[in-house]
């Protein structure tokens, strides 16, 4: 999801040629440029600020090779997916498209039923 979103809204993200871009270089810049819609914002005022700030479930329960047992609880688990599922529903439209960056600086889905004024 991230990879569709930046890409469709022309997020700068760092460069990797030897290896895949992980979550870790593609959310931070997404997230800055989802905050910098203030229709976005307005529309969806916590979906970027309650997946930062459950990032930490994502790094806990398998980003990262973690030999111990994970401290997170189902309950976090299921707030961080909830997270998720929250970005998506803000970002997809029922016409099958993610938004995207259109000529005029907007972002809209395919069909036009989701946008957002970002002037």
């Amino acid at each position: 999801m991230t990879k569709q979103l930046d890409e469709r809204l022309d997020v700068a993200v760092v460069a990797r040629f030897e290896r895949s871009p992980d979550l870790g270089l593609l959310w931070p810049p997404l997230a800055k440029k989802l905050r910098s819609s203030r229709a976005f914002m307005e529309a969806h005022p916590r979906v970027v600020s309650d997946l930062d700030e459950n990032a930490w479930v994502r790094n806990a329960v398998g980003a990262h090779s973690n030999e111990e047992a994970s401290a997170v609880t189902p309950d976090e688990v299921r707030e961080f997916a909830g997270g998720l599922a929250n970005l998506y529903v803000a970002n997809h439209c029922g016409c099958g498209s993610f938004i995207s960056k259109q000529r005029d600086g907007n972002w809209r889905c395919d069909c036009a039923r989701l946008s957002f004024d970002v002037r």
